[in-house]
């Protein structure tokens, strides 16, 4: 299934699936984090769900929490994870991903169907998994 490119995404979380915006209830592979390229084979993934659930792996651990979506704004609520170390590459993924989802951010789905989630810590962009 592969979402419907869209200029913001209206509509909150825990809201109706036909209601729902392109970007919730899809897995997405996260294949940049705070504005470096994620490495080839890494499990960073990430998914919305219209409960408001976030959840996903970091490149290194695997993380849960929650969101509040108003339009094209997120306020995400604490996130846990499991607390692995992993090789340096996949703890860098990790550091840039967390950064991400703390706080208030804005999400789109792009022209080229890309996630694209903006916050104070950087930015994500993800990919429809396969």
């Amino acid at each position: 299934m592969e979402p419907e490119a869209a200029e913001s995404a209206d509509g909150n979380a825990g809201a109706g699936a036909a209601d729902a915006p392109a970007w919730q209830g899809v897995t997405w592979q996260i294949i940049e984090a705070g504005g470096a390229a994620v490495p080839e084979g890494s499990p960073a993934s990430i998914e919305f769900n219209i409960e408001g659930q976030v959840t996903g792996n970091s490149g290194c651990n695997r993380f849960t929490g929650g969101y509040v979506a108003e339009g094209d704004g997120l306020t995400f609520q604490p996130i846990a994870g499991t607390r692995m170390m992993c090789p340096p590459e996949a703890m860098a993924v990790e550091t840039a991903v967390f950064a991400v989802l703390q706080g208030q951010a804005r999400v789109s789905v792009d022209a080229d169907g890309r996630l694209v989630v903006e916050g104070a810590g950087g930015t994500l962009v993800a990919v429809p998994a396969n």
